[in-house]
């Protein structure tokens, strides 16, 4: 076809033909040769339209494909691109914390708050709860970050939040109001449950068959008091005075019910219980031997077991990673398990 007949059908059927910026001039139009090819791309197929001698021949056949008002769109320029929208001010942060109730929550971190981390010119925010880690998004200041933290946490969980830790007077009186007592180990740290990790403390405790996480606290004494809490004042008073009981004869039947299994440990947990420090560290086979012997009672797992296979059903029991050396793993099930030897 001529230009001049290209120019009536389109005009005749309605179309518009797509100008380019290519070579040719109309999009979906590409030189081959002494030919043109026409293409679109459609519903995540290629079409190929044919070959013909003239671009604008070509770029009728495309316009033909799209149809009256398909063409017409397409032949619209682009529009440019919304520029990104800037976040918010610290004036505009304070002034939304204010409307909803809310509390930023201050840390001594880099970014000055709580659960908001620093990636590249970004500041993600993160909040832990029930067992998992919720990404809130990335945001261009700290304030901001914060404000998700905060917003996640809504107006009381961000106030009890941004309280300070309670001082050594303040947990001495909150045992005897309540009538708890905290119960000593011969750790590190004191406490029974209470495990340091970096210049926080972590309280933690296995109960009916279950590892609850009770949280990260400023001090030994504050972790101590919300393990005593979980226990209430009967159960910290017989954890801190233990009964002597007799131990199991070697050659007691097993028996075939094993105890209900903790649920999933996340990774801070796992981790925390790797570094956690234990009363005695027995070293050399026969300690490995002793430790998995206890865990194994633990568990309720046939005392028979061998060693490899003991590690493996445990650490599923737990629903640990078979991960590390076998003297690592049973020294990571006896922390979690608080066994003591």
């Amino acid at each position: 076809m001529s230009e001049a007949e290209v120019r009536a059908a389109v005009e005749a059927e309605g179309l518009t033909l797509v100008p380019s910026t290519s070579s040719t001039g109309f999009k979906g139009v590409y030189a081959n040769a002494k030919k043109f090819a026409a293409q679109v791309s459609s519903g995540g197929k290629l079409h190929n339209l044919g070959s013909f001698d003239t671009a604008p021949e070509a770029a009728l056949h495309v316009s033909r494909f799209l149809g009256p008002e398909g063409s017409a769109a397409a032949a619209q320029p682009a529009k440019p691109a919304q520029p990104a929208q800037p976040g918010m001010s610290e004036a505009e942060v304070r002034a939304a914390v204010e409307a909803e109730g809310l509390t930023l929550v201050p840390s001594t971190s880099s970014t000055g708050f709580k659960g908001v981390y620093a990636s590249a010119k970004t500041f993600a925010a993160q909040v832990s709860s029930g067992g998992k880690l919720h990404n809130l998004g990335s945001f261009d200041t700290a304030p901001e970050a914060a404000l998700h933290v905060s917003r996640f946490l809504g107006p009381e969980g961000s106030a009890a939040a941004a309280q300070p830790g309670m001082s050594e007077a303040e947990v001495r009186a909150a045992v005897e109001a309540e009538g708890l007592t905290l119960v000593p180990s011969t750790s590190s740290t004191g406490f029974k449950g209470v495990s340091a990790d970096g210049n926080k403390f972590g309280a933690s405790i296995y109960f009916n068959g279950k590892l609850s996480w009770l949280g990260m606290f400023g001090t030994a004494l504050e972790a101590a008091l919300h393990y005593a809490r979980f226990l209430g004042p009967e159960g910290s008073a017989a954890a801190a005075h233990p009964t002597p009981s007799r131990k199991r004869r070697r050659d007691a039947p097993t028996s075939a019910a094993a105890p209900s299994m903790p649920r999933q440990l996340n990774q801070a947990q796992v981790q925390l219980a790797s570094s956690a420090p234990t009363a005695v560290v027995i070293s050399g086979p026969s300690g490995i031997t002793h430790k998995l012997a206890l865990v194994k009672e633990q568990l309720g797992i046939d005392a028979a077991t061998p060693l490899a296979r003991a590690v493996r059903e445990a650490n599923a029991a737990l629903e640990l990673p078979n991960e590390g050396s076998l003297v690592r793993q049973v020294d990571v099930l006896a922390r979690i398990l608080e066994l003591r030897w």
